[in-house]
């Protein structure tokens, strides 16, 4: 929104500030550095960052956060201005009702396009899964509907990928163990949905992967 692509002219970790002297580490106060950053665009002015920071806090059973005074808080906040100039006027102005717009707009051309298309696609806020297969046109889609809202040719997005009965491309620290274990349900419902794709593609009436 201010013309400013921050991947180019903004290296570095966007939520590392010093650390103050009621916090004890550098990644302590990162964290609630990133927290207080994300609280920020949300809320309409300072004072109301700051009550729900200590909200989230207390909800998480983190003493020591939902303690935190305004005073404490507001010099976290200084510091995240100070280290984004560009964007500091953003910050307790209830921006995020229009960045959260535009995050809806993205999604919908995602919906929009995977459907046309016949292919399944699932959203979990600003995260999409498709079959793994698929996952050089969502990366592309995803360009595409940022290049339209935003103007820039690039989006930098992280893919996440399992593949269908490789137990190595499972392991990583964004899925339980459990997600490992195909259940006797599962595998029912995929006979199940094996058996009827197959009887919808014989009869030459329908196609649900829309070839």
């Amino acid at each position: 929104m201010k013309d400013i692509d921050y991947y180019k002219d903004h290296a570095g970790d966007a939520y590392q500030v010093g650390v103050p002297d009621f916090l004890k580490t550098q990644k302590q106060t990162r964290s609630y550095a990133k927290l207080l950053f994300l609280m920020a665009i949300n809320a309409k002015t300072d004072k109301k960052a700051f009550a729900a920071f200590r909200e989230n806090r207390k909800d998480k059973e983190d003493l020591e956060g939902s303690r935190l005074k305004d005073v404490q808080l507001q010099v976290i906040l200084n510091s995240l201005r100070a280290k984004h100039p560009h964007i500091a006027d953003g910050l307790g102005s209830d921006a995020g009702i229009k960045l959260m717009n535009q995050d809806a707009q993205i999604t919908e051309h995602v919906i929009r396009t995977f459907t046309e298309k016949g292919i399944p696609v699932l959203t979990l806020h600003d995260s999409y899964i498709v079959a793994y297969g698929d996952s050089p046109m969502l990366d592309g889609v995803l360009t595409e509907a940022y290049e339209r809202l935003t103007g820039f040719k690039t989006i930098k997005s992280e893919t996440v990928g399992v593949v269908f009965g490789d137990e190595e491309s499972w392991k990583t620290d964004r899925l339980p163990e459990q997600a490992m274990i195909i259940t006797n349900g599962y595998k029912q419902r995929l006979i199940d949905w094996l058996c009827y794709k197959n009887e919808i593609d014989n009869s030459g009436s329908v196609s649900i992967d829309g070839g």
